[in-house]
């Protein structure tokens, strides 16, 4: 309804018409004012009910709280209780010590780290941390660090010095530049003042070129070593035109000499009678070197040559050494062979790698061994072709007892020969009792041949001459024949 014109009087019938909107509406605000009054009282006892759930959680919340922090000292109270109770804290010190050791010799290439995580558990692991001096005798160190991080170099270093007290040093020194500076200096004189303490040192560097006059390498290899028994030199990514390097320390307790690619100047190096063991990688020699080499070497028991190329302009004279024992030659592809230089009258086990199929290092060795009776005991050959010529040079040594063959092709003229008389009337290494015959799972080469019918042949034929009572040249059987690898 529009509003009311004050100027304007209803009529009877509009009156009418009103006091009937009247009483509706009276009636319907009477209505509304009961449901407001329901709505407001029920909206009041619901506030009510909320703020006591309110009230009610606070509490809750408050107790959860008082739960928590009580299971919380609960929990720390049973840590406390069963850690007090561990069988490790009954572990005396010293025993605690040797498993920090133990589980340092574990730990591949981390080993830098693990003194300290473990000076770092708690104070009694740290007591007994600090108090075990060979926990901190290895010393993993680059040598390039100290002009990029001195003071961490410095600290690091200091630091595994004196809590390694006076117990043995592992060195172990990386370098890329031989170019000396003042802080390398002081970093090597640091090293070398502990010299008397060297047990093993490892040291390799990169790209050295002929620029490099080698810098603080002779201040490393000069010197009393009294305790030192491995050395292991490398330098690596050159093209070794820097000069030679003369090993200068006296050491009296060396056993094991490794060099990779290393140019020595054996004549400049002094005598090395403990040696016993010496690795040589891919490095040419000449025979006065080498001469030079045994004579550095007197007492050397076990010589692994890989890949080293024999430089002929040298000369062409036979180097004896005198107590080796074991000979491992690796001849690589287009190497001239350095087998034909080297006699040992005490080898006992000789191993032969030829992957040049047109050297035969075997040959030469198994030659210079019958020419000054080695006892000859064990033979190991890789990469080879074995034949008729290989067994006529295995009739004139005459201790061979096993023959281990890898990766080799196996000729059946070599089985033959094997398997019957020489023409002076006697078997080819009659003490041979062992054989064994191996062919990689990873080689791929169908041109490996190894007759099995054939190697029957030859036990057999060897086993039925062993029985020969009356035959003084009866050989031996072979017992132990092992053919693997091969998918015949």
């Amino acid at each position: 309804m529009s509003a009311a014109d004050p100027n304007r009087f209803a009529g009877p019938v509009e009156a009418e018409i009103l006091k009937e909107h009247i009483v509706s509406d009276e009636g319907e605000l009477a209505r509304v004012d009961s449901r407001l009054v329901n709505i407001s009282t029920t909206l009041h006892d619901a506030e009510e009910r909320l703020r006591a759930a309110q009230e009610e959680v606070t509490s809750a919340r408050d107790i959860m709280s008082q739960i928590c922090a009580r299971k919380d000292h609960l929990l720390d109270s049973l840590r406390l209780a069963r850690g007090l109770l561990h069988p490790l804290r009954r572990l005396p010190d010293d025993v605690l010590a040797n498993i920090f050791l133990v589980h340092l010799s574990t730990v591949v290439g981390r080993q830098r780290r693990i003194p300290f995580v473990l000076a770092g558990v708690c104070r009694r692991w740290r007591r007994v941390a600090l108090d075990t001096s060979a926990l901190w005798c290895t010393l993993d160190l680059a040598l390039d660090d100290v002009e990029k991080k001195p003071t961490e170099w410095t600290v690091y270093a200091d630091c595994l010095l004196q809590r390694s007290k006076n117990h043995r040093l592992s060195l172990s020194l990386e370098l890329y530049s031989a170019n000396p500076s003042p802080e390398r200096l002081r970093s090597v004189k640091k090293l070398t003042a502990h010299r008397r303490r060297w047990h093993d040192v490892t040291i390799t560097c990169h790209d050295i070129d002929q620029t490099q006059s080698l810098g603080y390498l002779p201040y490393l290899l000069q010197g009393s070593a009294p305790i030192l028994e491995s050395l292991s030199l490398a330098i690596v990514d050159n093209d070794g035109s820097y000069p030679p390097i003369a090993i200068k320390l006296v050491a009296p307790r060396l056993y094991s000499l490794e060099l990779l690619s290393t140019h020595i100047d054996w004549a400049r190096c002094y005598k090395m009678s403990s040696l016993s063991k010496s690795t040589l990688y891919f490095r040419p020699m000449t025979s006065q070197s080498l001469t030079a080499m045994s004579s550095v070497m007197p007492n050397l028991r076990t010589l692994d040559l890989e890949a080293i190329d024999f430089d002929q302009a040298g000369g062409l004279g036979v180097t004896i050494f005198p107590n080796l024992q074991s000979l491992r030659n690796m001849v690589g592809a287009n190497k001239r062979t350095i087998a034909e230089h080297i006699q040992c009258p005490r080898l006992e086990e000789l191993e032969s790698t030829d992957f040049d199929p047109g050297i035969s290092a075997s040959i030469a060795l198994l030659r210079n061994a019958a020419a000054v009776k080695s006892p000859l005991r064990k033979l190991v050959m890789r990469r080879s072709t074995v034949d008729s010529t290989l067994a006529s040079a295995l009739s004139i040594v005459h201790s061979l007892e096993e023959l281990c063959i890898h990766d080799c092709t196996l000729h059946t003229s070599f089985f033959e020969a094997m398997a019957s008389l020489t023409t002076q009337g006697t078997w080819i290494a009659p003490r041979l009792s062992r054989l064994h015959i191996y062919k990689s799972s990873s080689l791929r080469e169908p041109a490996l041949q190894c007759d099995p019918e054939a190697l029957q042949r030859l036990v057999r034929a060897r086993l039925a001459a062993s029985m020969e009572i009356d035959n003084p040249h009866a050989p031996c059987a072979l017992t132990d024949v092992l053919r693997q690898g091969w998918d015949n």
